[in-house]
């Protein structure tokens, strides 16, 4: 079946920013891997801003439609990714959840909120967040390890509320980091 006129140009519309978009992101999966873990706190922020123009660029010059809201998605996931190295979390919250709004079985944008949430120890939100996700994937693997981030929060909270009944203050000792990292198949993609 041929796309229609409308379909066509709306793609058109959403790729006339990828020639900025593009580079952006090679240059931002290049210095997340090396420049940035050197980097001082000013040239990291000089760096990541420089890789901002690109997707901002690409977000707000772009025609945005049903048919490319997957890609809206990811790049606003993108946009949260960014913020977020940038020490911008709460900006990286508001982009994860317009990438959420934008495409809703999108599954990265919510791994990464939740990822941000529980690094500022939103446990609640972050396991709301991951219960979500579940409801809009119907691939056994990736519930499973939805589930099994959803039932690693759920003792994070209940250490951390029997700290509080025992009368250790919450804040004395975090508890031992997941075998796991944060980062999984759903982010890729």
């Amino acid at each position: 079946m041929k796309p229609s006129m409308n379909t066509d140009s709306t793609l058109r519309g959403a790729s006339i920013g990828l020639n900025h978009y593009c580079p952006s992101l090679v240059q931002l999966i290049r210095f997340k891997d090396r420049e940035l873990k050197y980097a001082t706190q000013k040239e990291r922020r000089h760096i990541l801003s420089w890789i901002m123009k690109g997707v901002d660029y690409q977000l707000n010059r772009s025609s945005w439609s049903e048919s490319t809201r997957w890609f809206r998605a990811e790049v606003l996931k993108n946009k949260g990714h960014i913020l977020n190295l940038m020490g911008d979390s709460s900006s990286a919250i508001i982009a994860y959840e317009s990438a959420i709004e934008a495409h809703p079985p999108y599954l990265p944008a919510y791994w990464e909120l939740a990822t941000v949430l529980e690094e500022l120890k939103s446990y609640g939100r972050a396991i709301r967040t991951l219960e979500n996700a579940l409801k809009h994937t119907r691939k056994p693997s990736y519930k499973k390890e939805i589930s099994g981030r959803i039932d690693r929060l759920r003792k994070l909270v209940a250490e951390k509320n029997n700290l509080q009944e025992s009368g250790t203050p919450a804040n004395a000792e975090a508890p031992p980091p997941a075998e796991k990292s944060a980062t999984s198949s759903l982010t890729a993609g």
